[in-house]
């Protein structure tokens, strides 16, 4: 076995090992906020009718646009602008508002 070859069989160890921590990382943070997120869904859906959820598109690197789901912090189907007219927008809800000031509308 060549010295790169045992150089490349490592590499992909490290990555591997990486991706395992990552994942088992990323599932703990899930069971821990669970209960948050509930809590969330639940208010957000009790104040206003609509879904918990907002899906954006939003550009990534590249240009590569995808898909992005938040909390939502608007009422649903309510005729207004396309960007929020900052805090004093009657579309916000008051969770929404709480929400956008805790940066948990993007939670998801």
């Amino acid at each position: 076995m060549s010295h790169h070859t045992a150089s490349v069989s490592f590499a992909r160890i490290c990555s591997m090992i990486k991706r395992a921590f990552d994942a088992m990382g990323s599932l703990i943070a899930l069971i821990i906020l669970l209960p948050l997120l509930a809590l969330i869904s639940i208010v957000v859906m009790l104040e206003s009718r609509g879904g918990f959820l907002f899906r954006q598109e939003r550009v990534g690197k590249r240009g590569i646009t995808f898909e992005l789901l938040k909390f939502r912090s608007m009422r649903a189907n309510v005729p207004g602008p396309l960007i929020t007219v900052g805090e004093s927008d009657p579309r916000i809800t008051r969770s929404g508002q709480w929400l956008r000031r805790t940066k948990l509308d993007v939670s998801i």
